[in-house]
């Protein structure tokens, strides 16, 4: 899922994903990365990239239950759209 931008957020999105995809690429796989000159909390290319995009799953998972929370209601029948919150979106975006 893609969350919704103004157009005028369009420009730092953008430069925000050339960046991420640069600084990303340049973290080797096999390569070893430590914290400081001790040598602590060694990690390995492969568990940073891994840590990283669980961050930005987590990140996505909260923006989606956000937009979910916001337009679904539960019933007794379970989960249902929220016209009223819907209907609100569509007049303040037109």
């Amino acid at each position: 899922m893609q969350l919704n931008t103004k157009a005028h957020e369009a420009t730092e999105r953008a430069i925000g994903t050339q960046m991420f995809k640069i600084a990303f690429s340049n973290i080797i796989d096999k390569a070893t990365y430590c914290e400081g000159k001790e040598d602590r909390n060694v990690r390995t290319g492969a568990v940073i990239k891994n840590d990283i995009m669980s961050c930005i799953n987590a990140l996505t998972y909260l923006g989606a239950r956000s937009i979910y929370d916001e337009y679904y209601t539960t019933t007794r029948r379970g989960r249902i759209p929220n016209n009223g919150a819907i209907k609100k979106w569509i007049q303040r975006v037109i």
